[in-house]
């Protein structure tokens, strides 16, 4: 496509690029907060996961995808690890509709109704550009939403069940105070570790059933919207500490699993496969 030079333009797969010389260059995903994307884009993102579970054409790579979070990263490989992770479901998931980027959602900003779905922006809304709400006893299945059991299951592979959550109501999440505070720590092993254990595996057992399951979670739609918005919090932490050594820059060793050294992750303007990803505000 032809374009006036200097002016900012989406491409056809809604990246975000620059115009130089009549052409598009500097193309950048724009990932969204899940609440404040359009009802259109968040179907999109609806339908294009549910298809990779159940479409032959790619429900292969996406189980294959699933169980390597069986394999433990290293600990000191969290965030790269885990960009790397996102950035391989949405290449799936672009295969499908090459719009689809991977949304997050900053529950850090509203930590007290986190679990709410009552609100048509509501994460857990039961319409059709919601995630569904909380599982019904006994099974703790999820029984309303486009995840509801009969119009979605895990693969055979992790069980075959339906989706599954029982949110713990009384679980504390940081607030935004905290937030802003650790973002500006210097030490990188303090931000990682308190990220690792205060928003990642928190988040995990407050919504509970299938995300707190390490082999079942990445089939729940939420746990992709969780680590997109992990990565985007180490992005803001990168820009408030730019002359922090994070411990990975000189990692000899491969990411297990991945064929990749941690250093090619740590950047999200250059990513492998001349990929740039932008987090929309």
């Amino acid at each position: 496509m032809t374009c006036e030079d200097n002016k900012t333009v989406r491409d056809i797969c809604e990246r975000k690029c620059e115009c130089k010389s009549g052409k598009l260059v500097s193309c950048y995903r724009v990932r969204k907060e899940f609440t404040r994307m359009s009802f259109e884009e968040r179907i999109r993102f609806i339908k294009a996961f549910k298809l990779l579970s159940s479409d032959p054409r790619y429900i292969r790579d996406y189980e294959k995808l699933g169980k390597l979070h069986t394999v433990v990263p290293q600990m000191k490989n969290f965030f790269p690890w885990h960009r790397w992770y996102v950035l391989e479901i949405e290449n799936l998931l672009r295969q499908i509709d090459c719009r689809v980027t991977i949304p997050y959602r900053d529950w850090i900003k509203d930590a007290a109704i986190w679990t709410r779905g009552t609100k048509i922006e509501d994460t857990w809304n039961p319409g059709p550009h919601g995630l569904g709400g909380n599982g019904v006893s006994p099974f703790d299945c999820v029984m309303d939403g486009p995840f509801r059991k009969g119009e979605y299951s895990l693969p055979q592979s992790a069980g075959g069940n339906c989706l599954k959550r029982h949110f713990n109501y009384s679980c504390n999440l940081p607030n935004a105070e905290q937030a802003k505070k650790l973002l500006t720590e210097a030490n990188y092993t303090v931000f990682r570790d308190t990220i690792f254990y205060g928003y990642h595996t928190s988040y995990h057992q407050c919504v509970g059933a299938t995300l707190a399951d390490f082999k079942t979670a990445p089939y729940s739609p939420e746990f992709w919207l969780l680590h997109s918005f992990l990565d985007k919090l180490w992005v803001e932490w990168k820009k408030n500490n730019r002359g922090s050594k994070t411990g990975l820059s000189h990692v000899s060793d491969f990411m297990v699993e991945t064929g990749y050294y941690p250093w090619e992750y740590l950047d999200v303007d250059h990513l492998p496969g001349d990929v740039k990803v932008l987090y929309e505000e």
